[in-house]
């Protein structure tokens, strides 16, 4: 299912859906249902669940529409909730210049899933504005992007920002003042 394109509806009803699921959605947009048991045989309880399954495959199906592109550049923007105030900003920045801004969630799939669509000719810059998939690569945290995180904007030759450190408000370096501009 991951191999079909963004927008196909894609549904699984499995016993993993409220685990880690990060390893069977990675980049997709594939929906995991519950199946409260384990599948093994039909009763009352499982037949439930799949029924509404079905019926929301079949909605799904009903009203799929295909991408279609607004016309504007896109510009991707990578957040987190210590950069929401920036991103933000930037976003309607981005909007008012005439821009569509996609802000993805720093989330290791996040900023792989930009990457993607960065692949695809979907996005034409970038605003890295949030790297924690990068320190949680470095240091094995839950949000790792992967070793190649870094690499699409380059080997698309995408104009691109990097903003490679995050500053807040408890930022104190001594002698040092950092002046707001997002």
């Amino acid at each position: 299912m991951r191999g079909l394109p963004y927008g196909i509806p894609k549904l699984i009803v499995t016993t993993l859906a409220s685990g880690n699921t990060r390893w069977h959605v990675d980049i997709s947009d594939i929906i995991l249902v519950p199946s409260l048991l384990d599948i093994s045989g039909l009763n009352p309880m499982l037949e439930m669940v799949l029924n509404n399954a079905a019926q929301a495959v079949a909605g799904m199906v009903k009203g799929y529409r295909s991408y279609v592109a607004s016309g504007k550049r896109v510009v991707s923007i990578t957040m987190y909730g210590t950069t929401t105030r920036g991103v933000s900003r930037a976003r309607k920045i981005l909007e008012e210049a005439g821009y569509e801004a996609w802000v993805f969630h720093a989330s290791g799939v996040g900023g792989r899933t930009m990457e993607q669509l960065m692949s695809m000719g979907r996005i034409h810059g970038v605003l890295d504005m949030t790297l924690a998939e990068i320190g949680a690569y470095l240091v094995g945290g839950l949000h790792d992007a992967g070793p190649h995180r870094l690499e699409m904007a380059g080997r698309l030759v995408c104009p691109w920002s990097l903003c490679p450190v995050q500053l807040t408000r408890s930022c104190c370096l001594p002698g040092i003042r950092f002046r707001r501009s997002l």
